[in-house]
């Protein structure tokens, strides 16, 4: 049996139309957004924004345990009070990041379930979220700079031969890569 007599059997559209899920279109016609926006993609952007706020969460907590670590790793190389100091304040802005990401995620919508509605995401419900990432991502660059050049100082008052120094401060430095 041929193609086209199963395909007429089963009911099934002409094998040269552009079909979209449920969606059938003649050949050479585009489809319209309007035409696209059925029930089904509504519940793909449902578990879309579930699978986004957990990535986001993940994602900060990993972000926070990788700054945190590197942390404790120069207080254990650069051990005197002033640089405990520095590496203590540098972590609790570590913490206090993570702590309004992760809030901010949360609570990016009022009430809470309309961060997973599609039709309320660019509402006045929720937060601007274009200016969320823009803040966090600003702010986590920021405490990254931070963190890449606290060393620096201590390298730099080791009683070392200049050319060592700078070799160690362009070690330290390959985090900027």
């Amino acid at each position: 049996m041929s193609y086209s007599h199963r395909s007429r059997r089963l009911g099934k559209k002409h094998p040269r139309s552009f079909s979209n899920r449920n969606l059938n279109f003649p050949q050479g016609e585009m489809p319209t957004m309007t035409s696209l926006w059925n029930w089904e993609s509504l519940n793909n952007c449902f578990v879309s924004s579930q699978i986004m706020m957990g990535s986001m969460l993940t994602y900060s907590l990993t972000i926070t345990c990788v700054k945190i670590s590197l942390l404790v790793l120069y207080r254990r190389i650069f051990n005197t009070p002033a640089f405990r100091t520095r590496s203590l304040l540098v972590g609790v802005a570590c913490l206090a990041w993570w702590i309004v990401e992760v809030f901010t995620n949360i609570f990016q919508c009022r009430p809470i379930a309309a961060a997973f509605d599609p039709a309320s995401l660019f509402t006045n419900r929720c937060n601007d979220l274009q200016s969320y990432y823009t803040g966090i991502t600003a702010s986590n660059l920021g405490l990254d700079i931070i963190l890449l050049l606290l060393p620096l100082h201590m390298v730099w008052k080791l009683q070392l031969p200049i050319k060592q120094r700078l070799a160690l401060i362009g070690i330290f430095s390959l985090g900027f890569l």
